[in-house]
């Protein structure tokens, strides 16, 4: 698999330097995150403008509830609520609508499916409804397009107050009277109150016709107005804005602050690419996709490919800690890369033994580029390996196969095992261990251990995307 990325670093935007962002917040179902803040008196609650960057998980099971990016209630089966999708690849529409007693004021829900979880995605949701048109009472505009094709679409009357933006509760990440919980990467979220902006406020399209950011500091929030951007890892719910506008957080820590980013996307697991012999059963991604959890059902075995193969020249690395693992037979765990099997038995593809065994908590490191792959475990390269001088290599890459697969390759009952990766976007692998703080010769990524010479981590600002 590759990058299908409509956010790619280092290109310009109208001929301006391009504004990089450089975290973001991730949510993890099982953690029940989200963040809030009852509002107060609004600036105009029939006029506001929310923007906010994803990228999605698109679990397989449907246990989350998506990617809810802003919620409001009264009571119960009354509350205003912008999402995607519920959780399910199948069900990913975007929503936008108002109910009251569980019977919908006004709505619109996509047509379109949104199930990229490789991608970065920026949205737009627009509120006026003073407009002479009542088309244009509500937008949505995804990547600097506005959306005009809907399978529900109804508009408030002239004059509505939404319940969005009025002195009641509101939540990013988790509805306010259920608890289905968010999945997936939030950056850059902002709230206008009083103004009905497009998308052009927040982003552009580049020389490519790529839809990148803008620096949204210059704009005017409002009373209710807020940037939330995640830069201050022990506050997550920080707003920027100057207005003070800050959302208390729950569920949410300091190691859900990750450098994976609009303006420079990372890797991670992918829930649309998985093997599996028992369609019946998964293996379950979370923590932003990075980490996989095997399954205990007799003939059942799991496995996921990255969202980007290893390019064919360059030297890369990345990492994996062995959360927990089984027997270690052979095919308990693995780890494939470019043609070569690591397996947790220690052994690798056409040999004997390459390394030690595989334990619960080792974090494995993998060099690879164009002549050979390397295997550390805590820091030590396996077979007295050097990938600085290319000595005493695993095997020599494929050319044709460049994929990153991992998961649980048995089919017995003994698979019980789990493990997270870590590109460069987080070296706590999901608050597990202490960060590491090791970046690539560039200055990019946090890896536990240091990168050898002449690597780099996996990611779009590397790749010369």
């Amino acid at each position: 698999m590759v990058f299908q990325n409509n956010v790619l670093s280092g290109a310009a935007g109208s001929g301006t330097t391009v504004h990089a962002i450089n975290q973001s917040i991730r949510f993890n179902a099982a953690d029940s995150p989200y963040m809030a803040r009852t509002f107060g008196t609004p600036t105009n609650a029939k006029k506001w403008t929310l923007s906010a960057w994803v990228k999605l998980h698109g679990k397989t099971d449907g246990s989350s509830g998506g990617v809810r990016l802003l919620e409001a209630g009264g009571s119960a089966g009354s509350e205003d609520l912008i999402s995607i999708g519920s959780g399910y690849l199948g069900y990913s529409n975007i929503y936008f609508w108002s109910r009251t007693s569980s019977s919908y004021d006004w709505r619109l829900q996509t047509t379109a499916e949104y199930r990229d979880p490789s991608a970065w995605m920026h949205l737009v949701f627009v509120f006026d409804s003073n407009n002479t048109l009542s088309v244009d009472r509500m937008k949505i505009f995804v990547n600097g397009e506005r959306i005009t094709n809907f399978q529900q679409e109804s508009y408030p009357s002239s004059g509505d107050a939404s319940r969005i933006n009025t002195a009641v509760a509101h939540r990013i990440g988790a509805p306010v009277y259920s608890s289905y919980y968010s999945e997936g990467y939030h950056s850059e979220m902002v709230f206008i109150d009083g103004q009905a902006l497009t998308c052009d406020s927040f982003g552009e399209f580049n020389s490519s016709g790529i839809w990148i950011p803008k620096d949204v500091s210059g704009l005017t929030f409002g009373n209710n107005g807020y940037h939330i951007d995640g830069r201050d890892a022990s506050d997550l719910g920080d707003d920027e804005s100057g207005n003070g506008n800050d959302f208390s957080t729950s569920g949410l820590a300091a190691h859900d602050q990750v450098f994976d980013t609009p303006t420079n996307n990372f890797p991670t697991l992918n829930p649309l690419d998985w093997g599996i012999r028992n369609a019946a059963n998964s293996v379950p991604l979370s923590e932003g996709n990075l980490k996989f959890t095997g399954s205990n059902s007799i003939g059942v075995y799991g496995t996921y490919n990255a969202t980007v193969q290893v390019p064919s020249s360059g030297g890369w690395y990345f990492e994996m800690r062995v959360t927990s693992i089984g027997s270690v037979a052979k095919d308990d765990m693995y780890l494939y890369v470019a043609g070569i099997n690591f397996f947790g038995d220690g052994s690798v593809t056409g040999s004997g033994s390459y390394g030690s065994a595989w334990s619960a908590g080792d974090i494995l490191g993998v060099a690879v580029n164009a002549t050979g792959i390397w295997l550390s475990i805590n820091g030590t390269y396996q077979n007295s390996g050097n990938p600085a001088t290319g000595s005493n290599s695993a095997g020599t890459p494929s050319t044709t196969s460049r994929e990153i697969i991992t998961g649980d390759g048995s089919a017995t009952t003994n698979s019980s095992l789990s493990g997270i990766l870590n590109f460069g976007q987080d070296s706590t692998f999901a608050g597990a261990t202490s960060a590491g703080g090791n970046s690539d010769a560039s200055g990019i990524g946090n890896f536990k251990y240091s990168v050898p010479s002449g690597f780099k981590a996996l990611c779009t600002k590397n790749m010369g995307a």
